[in-house]
């Protein structure tokens, strides 16, 4: 299927925002179909002014330099893009060759990571005619556009902006950074290719809300970059606009699925007339024809919000919510207070899971098992709850620590921190080498076997994620989650039995055994690929040695991500 075919540009000549490559060199298209929804407010805010673009390369599947291809195609006086840290190594392969092909247009970079890593960013282009934007861009790219277009001078027309000093090129001058827009006034998102991703997906996404009004979690990079702004923090949308845009992308797509894209649905502490109207309204639309009963919706809250609110919960019920996405983080309450910051206790979180299925929704929780504080007994202590809460997360990932985030400077004080180029990946942390060997393992898992399976079943797991009428109604996935939790929690035991019982490589060898013959053979059926798979996975003894290489490999001391950036 060509770009044209699924409508996911709007090739303009003025300005062109960019969704850059995850990887380098590309992967699969469709691989995570998210739209922008950021850059699509910012089409909305830039085109009455620019004529605007948009191209998102990463759902394309493109690499780095197919996308310098296209953007030296259209030669846009303005290229905007949008940054994740993880994207770095694609930023830098597409500025670099953009400035060798000669290409003179003004680049700007905006987003979390750019906010994040703005100093780096500079430094590492050492470029006179490119900026990054600090917090939200919609009060900033008009004006910057609009300069650049009429060829008025940026860097004294435009807040927000970062950008080195030109007459010595080594100086950062930083402007200050604007109060952002009020959502209640802002134009909604222009949809782009909005069919393509959410027929992908599942679902379409909206926001009801701006910020997160607990902005102070420790390993949080969306805290600090809202801390940029002056006042509110949390800004809430009108209700009765959100409700509208969901009946026009009902009527004009059919989604009866959504999830939304706020930080937090509620807002500020014992606030919950933004919620309970967002009920109203919607009850309301069903009422009057213009929504269907069946519809499904999924949000993130915070524990706090939701325990105890019975009567609230129910009536999230009525209006349409069916699942809700958690922060758990850890069942630690001195990791939780004390060292991310989060303001809760696993009680509260506890309290809450339980409301929120007493009402009848299901909780998807967010969890770190493998953090900067872990140890084996809290990791068995983390399974324990989780087994108990009846919770399926993914156990082969670890707490990332983002550039700029506080959680660095707090773990550079515990001489913990080992600190990285954010072009080249996350900061690392140190951990006890046991620890870190359990972590590798259920990365071995994740790299030789679960990654694999993806790879080929891509097409087959979008295609059951998308069954059935709402979040709730779909066994089919469910049924896969499960048997990825199943091997990853049994290797994940075995490996805690292992060091508890003096290094015995018998639960762990057995472990993977039950692995191979139950929910692995378990999940290729399911996903058709029963004579696909043999060349793909590592076999059952190269695992096994893969894994007891993994267990007594004492050189690594922290939680290094298994991917190289700058590969696939």
């Amino acid at each position: 299927m060509t770009r044209t075919e699924h409508e996911l540009t709007r090739l303009k000549k003025d300005l062109l925002l960019i969704v850059p490559p995850t990887y380098p060199r590309g992967r699969a298209p469709d691989y995570n179909p998210k739209p922008p929804l950021g850059l699509e407010y910012l089409v909305a805010a830039t085109e009455e002014f620019v004529s605007t673009g948009l191209v998102d390369f990463d759902v394309l599947g493109q690499s780095a330099r197919e996308g310098v291809e296209e953007i030296i195609k259209l030669d846009p006086i303005l290229l905007g893009i949008t940054v994740l840290q993880r994207a770095l190594p694609s930023v830098r392969i597409i500025h670099q060759e953009l400035r060798q092909r000669d290409y003179k247009g003004t680049i700007v970079y905006g987003g979390m990571g750019a906010t994040l890593s703005y100093q780096e960013i500079l430094r590492e282009f050492r470029d006179l005619n490119c900026c990054v934007v600090r917090g939200e861009a919609e009060e900033v790219l008009p004006p910057l556009a609009i300069s650049i277009v009429e060829g008025y001078d940026w860097r004294t027309n435009c807040p927000s902006l970062a950008f080195l000093d030109p007459s010595d090129s080594e100086t950062i001058i930083t402007r200050a950074v604007v109060i952002p827009p009020d959502p209640r006034v802002v134009e909604p998102p222009t949809r782009i290719g909005y069919e393509y991703y959410s027929k992908k997906s599942g679902y379409g996404t909206f926001m009801t809300s701006r910020g997160c009004p607990w902005s102070w979690c420790e390993f949080c990079s969306n805290a600090v970059f809202e801390r940029q702004h002056c006042g509110e923090v949390w800004r809430p949308r009108d209700p009765g606009q959100v409700i509208q845009e969901i009946i026009e992308l009902y009527q004009t797509y059919g989604t009866t699925r959504f999830k939304t894209n706020d930080p937090n649905l509620f807002g500020p502490p014992d606030n919950f007339a933004h919620v309970w109207q967002l009920c109203q309204e919607i009850i309301f639309a069903k009422r009057a024809g213009e929504l269907p009963e069946e519809l499904s919706l999924m949000s993130f809250v915070r524990g706090e919000d939701v325990a105890g609110q019975t009567r609230l919960l129910k009536e999230m019920k009525r209006a349409g919510w069916d699942r809700l996405l958690l922060g758990v983080e850890t069942s630690d309450n001195y990791v939780l207070e004390e060292k991310f910051k989060k303001g809760e206790r696993i009680e509260v979180l506890t309290r809450a899971i339980r409301d929120i299925r007493t009402a009848g929704m299901s909780v998807v929780a967010g969890f770190m098992i493998f953090h900067p504080w872990s140890t084996l007994s809290g990791i068995q202590q983390d399974l324990n709850f989780l087994r108990q809460m009846d919770l399926m997360v993914t156990l082969s990932k670890s707490l990332r620590v983002f550039n700029g985030v506080p959680m660095q400077e707090s773990l550079a004080r515990e001489e913990k921190l080992q600190k990285h180029s954010p072009f080249e990946t996350y900061h690392e942390y140190i951990v006890p080498i046991e620890v870190a060997q359990t972590y590798y393992v259920l990365k071995k898992l994740h790299v030789l076997i679960e990654d694999p399976i993806r790879k080929l079943a891509q097409g087959r797991i979008w295609q059951i994620k998308a069954q059935g009428v709402g979040f709730e109604d779909r066994k089919g996935f469910v049924d896969l989650s499960q048997l990825y939790w199943e091997m990853e929690s049994g290797l994940l035991q075995a490996c805690l039995d292992y060091f508890d019982v003096g290094r015995s490589a018998w639960s762990v060898d057995q472990a993977i055994t039950q692995i191979y013959q139950g929910p692995l053979g378990k999940l290729i059926e399911q996903l058709g690929l029963d004579g696909l798979i043999e060349e793909e996975i590592i076999s059952l003894k190269e695992f096994k040695n893969e894994v007891f290489t993994a267990l007594q490999d004492n050189s690594k001391n922290t939680l290094r991500e298994e991917y190289v950036w700058e590969q696939n």
